[in-house]
């Protein structure tokens, strides 16, 4: 259908013979017929309503609408509500850390629905559909950041709205660091306390910026939703980066084998030789002249360029050189002496 059905109710002059004619003719039906044109009209309707001029009418596409959270005690479940009452459900508030493995399920049926549009994770499983309940969803298996796009919407409303969430959270092993500068509170908490190394830090109720390296605890608390727990998150943080320890002085030209071994036992590096990759495993050192490219990293993502030349060609002449001229003062040396003796014969 190229209109919608009330641009054609509205262009409909009641006075026109035709439609007279028509509506005369309409109630002399009847009322089987009267429902089969009916049927056809809805029948026609619904397919229309994905061209483009209908589906403007149809949904009112909102992003990231205002959520209401509440909490199930006994399921340990949040629940985050639409404003037409479809809703999804998690084990920890979005937004927030989790040591252990989160799930998001999602509920259709009735006249409400909510859905898993897009996802970016490291790892995933899908949570089994439970019984006529309509539950679904995705549940991490890996540790890692993760984004979730959600899209909810009532199905029997012809001019609904259609929501789109956009929501964040992190599963963290409290054993190996992090690159993170910011620490933000989960959707309807506020940073309750943070330790660093087991010392208190002061900080803000919305956010907090964190300097240093090293084990942090956070709690999260929330008074803006019922009955919802108290949160605590433990991470390590670590933002310095390896360094390598060399045989030589790189800062000028080397002119001998160069060794070097990483700071940290679980660094790993990369090396170019005038541009042409290496194969680094189990270098300990190079001694092939050139220019050389080395960058050592962890797998947090922190790293240490480097760069030097080796040249060992001038090695040979000066070592050289040098034998010479001891040559030549021994020569020198024993001549005299011989002549010295000569000398004394006679």
């Amino acid at each position: 259908m190229s209109e919608n059905l009330d641009d054609i109710l509205d262009n409909i002059d009641p006075n026109d013979p035709n439609v007279q004619a028509l509506e005369k003719g309409y109630n002399e039906l009847t009322e089987e017929q009267k429902e089969q044109i009916q049927g056809l009209i809805e029948k026609g309707l619904n397919k229309g309503s994905s061209d483009q001029s209908f589906s403007k009418l149809k949904y009112e596409k909102i992003e990231n609408p205002e959520l209401t959270v509440s909490y199930n005690a006994d399921t340990k479940e949040f629940r985050y509500s639409y404003p037409d009452g479809s809703s999804f459900l998690m084990n920890i508030p979005f937004g927030s850390f989790s040591n252990d493995s989160v799930y998001i399920k999602t509920i259709q049926g009735g006249s409400t629905h909510s859905s898993i549009k897009d996802y970016l994770l490291e790892g995933k499983s899908f949570i089994e559909q439970n019984g006529d309940d309509g539950i679904s969803g995705i549940e991490t298996v890996a540790f890692g950041s993760y984004g979730v796009s959600l899209e909810a919407g009532s199905y029997e409303e012809l001019h609904g709205k259609h929501y789109t969430s956009h929501i964040s959270f992190r599963v963290v092993d409290k054993d190996k660091p992090l690159q993170i500068n910011m620490l933000r509170p989960p959707y309807g908490y506020r940073i309750k306390s943070l330790e660093l190394n087991g010392n208190p830090v002061d900080t803000k109720d919305d956010y907090m910026i964190l300097k240093s390296d090293g084990d942090y605890s956070a709690v999260f608390t929330s008074a803006s939703i019922k009955n919802a727990p108290e949160l605590t998150v433990s991470f390590k943080r670590d933002t310095t980066a390896p360094y390598m320890i060399f045989s030589e002085n790189i800062e000028k030209e080397v002119n001998n084998t160069l060794y070097f071994t990483p700071s940290e036992e679980d660094a790993f590096f990369s090396l170019t030789l005038n541009g042409e990759e290496m194969d680094t495993t189990d270098l300990e050192g190079v001694a092939a002249n050139g220019s050389y490219s080395l960058t050592v990293s962890d797998t947090y993502g922190n790293s240490t360029d480097y760069e030097f030349f080796i040249n060992k060609s001038d090695i040979t002449p000066i070592f050289l050189l040098l034998g010479i001229v001891i040559v030549l003062l021994a020569m020198s040396a024993f001549i005299i002496i011989m002549a010295k003796r000569t000398l004394k014969i006679r």
